[in-house]
């Protein structure tokens, strides 16, 4: 159940939620998600989506992460290069949740095509998820609606359907190094390939400062997260290092459902969202000052090997 509150009474549970203490938690909590399977972003000439499910898959088991959703666009399922790496992904123990069938964001098609579209992904996940919860919903860019009675709707239609959001808390934008890598391989560019490793990292230890100061910020003491990362080429990549860095920060990989066990996953901060993580929408429905942090390196991929 999730409590929509006006802001004084999430300050109030937020006190409650913070154990009165304001002291880090030594081993902090993370989950790790992954969207767009089987799927995203362009291929680099030098590499097949196979081998970007299996590089992905082996640095989880390496790094032991325990049954890591990916979240299922079944509309690319007809690719035979992709038709059995859902298989895959659960061979490896990993579970899958719905990220509707095409992608679609909230507001670019009438509710009930929207509603359909969710409904369109499960006959795949019931097939691949037998036994297991599968009932986990992500939004398509993050989009929760852009205005409140769309976001009312279709809460209400995953709640009348038996599912839970999966919330992100942590978010530097992975997906958008994807597509710059296949076009800095296809043009045998070293030297930009080198500056995107750099500013992945950048981009991730930000994005977890940044994160790790908000829930300061709101809940004196640091929450449980849950990072969204991507199926992509660059991803399989860079993966490795992302774990290894999480690692030397103190986090515990743990599941998404233990990760939302938090308290603080129980609020509903009531704002109308077309694409920012949980943290953003409570950040703005507090009305508190944001903590200082640069731009994600978004606008400077974009222009990278073109």
């Amino acid at each position: 159940m999730r409590y929509r509150i006006g802001w004084a009474g999430a300050l109030a549970l937020s006190i409650i939620f913070s154990l009165g203490t304001a002291a880090p938690v030594r081993a902090q909590k993370i989950a790790l998600t992954v969207d767009d399977l089987p799927e995203t972003g362009d291929l680099p000439p030098d590499m097949s989506r196979a081998q970007i499910a299996a590089r992905i898959t082996k640095a989880l088991k390496d790094a032991h992460a325990p049954q890591v959703y990916g979240f299922v666009n079944a509309g690319t399922l007809d690719d035979p290069d992709v038709a059995h790496l859902l298989e895959r992904w659960r061979a490896a123990g990993f579970l899958l949740g719905n990220h509707t069938w095409s992608h679609y964001s909230a507001d670019e098609k009438p509710l009930a095509v929207y509603e359909r579209d969710i409904a369109r992904n499960e006959p795949v996940l019931r097939k691949l998820m037998v036994g297991q919860d599968w009932h986990w919903f992500r939004y398509p860019f993050l989009a929760e609606g852009a205005t409140l009675e769309r976001r009312v709707a279709i809460r209400k239609y995953l709640s009348d359907h038996g599912y839970k959001i999966a919330e992100v808390t942590i978010d530097f934008e992975d997906h958008a190094f994807n597509d710059p890598y296949a076009r800095c391989i296809a043009k045998g560019d070293n030297a930009s390939i080198v500056r995107m490793h750099t500013l992945y990292m950048d981009a991730a230890k930000e994005s977890i400062r940044l994160s790790r100061a908000r829930s300061q910020m709101l809940f004196h003491r640091e929450i449980s997260y849950v990072m969204l990362l991507h199926f992509g080429s660059f991803e399989a990549v860079m993966l490795p290092q992302l774990l290894d860095l999480l690692k030397q920060q103190g986090f515990t990989l743990v599941t998404l459902p233990e990760a939302q066990a938090d308290p603080v996953y129980a609020l509903d901060p009531g704002m109308v969202n077309d694409g920012g993580t949980f943290l953003d929408d409570l950040m703005q429905a507090s009305t508190m000052d944001d903590a200082p942090h640069p731009e994600l390196p978004t606008p400077i991929l974009e222009k990278m090997c073109k």
